[in-house]
């Protein structure tokens, strides 16, 4: 009995050892090429990054341990519309940091998610950039991240105000923004909201919680519900290393973004029950006509403007200051996508159409600021030769991806630099 149970084991040790083997022979011979762990590793990480981030259950606003990105979300803030919640202690450490260490050259990071995770991702590989350079000689170079997920301008001018009025004042301030201030604009826009006003899910979630509904609060539930699970999965799949095997590796991947794409559109449903309550007026912003072209314009013209605002700002403090336009997967000819890309970016369709319309008026617009003196890199093209998958959704890339925009922004901002 023992010798037919070993023969058995070892009979599926070897299909199973067989069909890896089949399975990264015709991985390799399909787009994008051969299987690689670490890329699947590190799309299982960037996924579980993405997931977060929720929606807040009425009353649930008790700041979370900076630390602690498991139980990050939103609330309302008196002059950003709306802040991570762990905002508050990440300005105190902040403030306790730059006491601790004056002598460094501070950098303020200002944007969106796609900044947010440039400041986790990329500020690595600038910081050792910019301390190659002479002038930083003896000097650390440190940086405060304050991107913020779906933030859009003014809410860069309202943040930097906001830090220097509490007294922190680095010694510059890079701004990298553009998408959401055109897709997510969009998306307002279609939804009858002034383009200039916080993005509309998270602007609608934070004014609307108190009224919750029977209904609201079980899509809450089980939005919450199913987060927690693609959370528990994804840490568990990264636990046991599943992404060393070609097959389980891209069954789990397969799964998670299936459970996100399903998490999202569950957040689209509750946001729209939200609205179908009723929304008063003064939610939604000044009147606007829902009409997609002006809005990309009033969107592109309050982009501009901004970034005047906050030069002005940072010129008054004595901060250098550089806007840095992000690159973005639906900027036609930004990169050349792979398969992959393609099936994990679909998204919502105000989003693909902002982008793919509002970049080439952004480009634009960038070019007008560096006309009048003011410091911006256009860096919408820096994937233009990357042939490899970068994006693992609508706009974020891996860390390659941020180490690649972090050699693009470096030469700029030296070249702005005393």
């Amino acid at each position: 009995m023992p010798r037919r149970l070993l023969l058995s084991s070892l009979v599926a040790v070897l299909t199973l050892l067989g069909a890896e083997g089949a399975h990264r022979l015709w991985s390799a011979a399909r787009p994008p090429g051969a299987y690689d762990a670490t890329d699947t590793r590190t799309a299982m990480q960037e996924l579980l990054n993405s997931v977060n981030q929720t929606i807040p259950m009425p009353g649930d606003v008790k700041a979370a341990s900076f630390s602690d990105s498991s139980k990050r979300f939103e609330i309302l803030h008196p002059f950003l519309g709306f802040d991570a919640n762990y905002g508050p202690e990440q300005l105190l450490n902040d403030i306790g940091n730059i006491r601790h260490d004056p002598d460094a050259y501070w950098i303020l990071i200002l944007g969106g998610s796609v900044a947010n995770i440039f400041g986790q991702q990329g500020t690595e590989r600038l910081g050792e950039l910019l301390a190659a350079d002479p002038r930083f000689a003896g000097r650390s170079v440190r940086f405060l991240n304050y991107g913020r997920a779906s933030f859009k301008q003014p809410q860069q001018v309202m943040m930097a105000t906001w830090l220097f009025s509490f007294g922190i004042q680095p010694d510059a301030v890079i701004n990298l923004d553009g998408f959401n201030e055109v897709a997510v604009s969009n998306a307002n826009v279609a939804r009858e909201m002034h383009p200039v006003y916080p993005a509309y899910g998270q602007w609608l979630a934070q004014v609307r919680s108190g009224d919750a509904d029977m209904t609201s609060l079980e899509m809450l539930t089980e939005s919450r519900r199913r987060r927690s699970e693609l959370i528990d999965f994804t840490q568990r799949c990264l636990d046991r290393r599943l992404y060393l095997s070609s097959l389980a590796g891209g069954w789990a991947l397969g799964r998670m973004r299936a459970e996100r794409k399903a998490l999202v559109a569950g957040t689209m449903d509750y946001l729209e029950h939200l609205k179908a309550g009723g929304l008063d007026p003064w939610l939604l912003g000044p009147t606007f006509a829902p009409d997609r072209d002006q809005g990309l314009q009033f969107s592109v013209a309050n982009w501009q403007r901004s970034s005047i605002s906050l030069a002005g700002l940072c010129a008054g403090h004595g901060v250098l200051y550089l806007h840095a336009l992000q690159p973005t997967l639906y900027d036609e000819g930004s990169k050349p996508l792979t398969d992959q890309e393609l099936e994990v970016s679909k998204t919502i369709v105000e989003w693909v159409e902002g982008a793919r319309l509002g970049y080439p008026l952004l480009r634009e617009a960038g070019e007008t600021l560096r006309e009048h003196g003011i410091g911006f890199v256009d860096c919408s093209m820096v994937f233009e030769d990357v042939v490899r998958p970068l994006y693992y959704d609508a706009c974020h890339f891996t860390r390659g991806g941020n180490v690649r925009l972090a050699e693009a922004i470096a030469p700029a901002f030296l070249a702005h630099l005393p």
